[in-house]
């Protein structure tokens, strides 16, 4: 058994990761800055100013933390740059001081990145972890500098480390709110009676991958010891358009959804899938298809039956 510790782990991606560390019989603690927003999961939730050098240390060493996943973030795609600004203020000197205590006791970090965002505009095949970062947004500008002090701090200090770069996850526990993830937002709409608004034509093309099958990646890759100093895309490798997503949760929900287009964003560009053939090298993780994704969420969530 292996102790997690969860930094900004009371979201989305950190509440599905925390329910299947305990699954898999590991233990998880979740730093929290105010009381929990997520439901009430295995593992422990410590309110805890995880900035404070002292406090994180002292929570790692009494803890025996083995692993330390980094997933604190509050911006999206569409933040603006003020939301850089402070971000970047508030987080980039705590990350550094978290750093350089995992590599003084020689624990690994895994850093949640972007798998879509700090890659910018891509060609028309996939992106592969030996592209050059180009991001168009704020986001994943603040993603890309925190990858390559992640690296630097491998290369001064030591620090072992796994940066995930995610694709768009969806699944248990996604808010619906509209903020971030397709597929959460469709399904709130429809509940809510709603018209979906679309930014743009609908043809832009992402790569969807269902929570579970992300965060069980992620735990395979933490579970290697050999598997350490890389950059791993985690996606289903497969595109698809805003239409098509659309069109695959009417026939799985079988019902009509009503579209509210609206000019295209800036920070918004026309395709981006990741290349999985490393993460496929790596782990033994088969990310199941859209439909079956969109179906087992539809499950979770009331709207369809077994």
């Amino acid at each position: 058994m292996a102790t997690f510790l969860l930094i900004g782990g009371n979201g989305f991606i950190g509440a599905n990761l925390a329910a299947r560390l305990h699954n898999y019989g590991h233990r998880s603690i979740t730093t929290l800055r105010r009381a929990p927003a997520m439901p009430d999961l295995q593992g422990a939730k410590i309110v805890l100013d995880w900035t404070s050098r002292h406090l994180i240390a002292d929570l790692i060493d009494t803890q025996s933390i083995d692993v330390i996943v980094y997933l604190a973030s509050s911006m999206i795609p569409s933040s603006p740059a003020q939301s850089y600004l402070a971000e970047r203020s508030a987080l980039v000197e705590p990350f550094l001081q978290l750093g350089q205590i995992a590599a003084s006791r020689h624990i690994p970090l895994i850093y949640f990145s972007s798998g879509g965002a700090i890659y910018g505009a891509t060609a028309s095949g996939a992106a592969s972890e030996s592209d050059e970062c180009a991001p168009i947004s704020f986001y994943g500008q603040l993603k890309l500098e925190i990858e390559q002090l992640v690296r630097f701090l491998h290369r001064t200090v030591g620090l072992e480390y796994i940066i995930v770069r995610p694709s768009n996850p969806f699944g248990r526990y996604q808010a619906g709110d509209g903020r971030q993830g397709l597929i959460a937002t469709i399904f709130s709409r429809v509940q809510a009676g709603q018209e979906l608004e679309v930014w743009g034509d609908g043809r832009a093309i992402r790569d969807y991958i269902y929570v579970d099958d992300l965060v069980d990646a992620v735990v395979e890759l933490a579970g290697s010891g050999n598997q350490r100093n890389m950059t791993v895309n985690v996606g289903s490798g497969v595109g698809y358009s805003l239409l098509e997503v659309v069109n695959t949760v009417e026939c799985v929900l079988q019902r009509p959804i009503a579209l509210h287009f609206r000019p295209g964003r800036a920070t918004d560009v026309s395709r981006i899938v990741v290349d999985t053939e490393k993460l496929r090298s790596l782990v033994s993780v088969a990310p199941r298809s859209l439909e079956a994704g969109i179906r087992d969420f539809a499950r979770i969530k009331g709207m369809i039956g077994d």
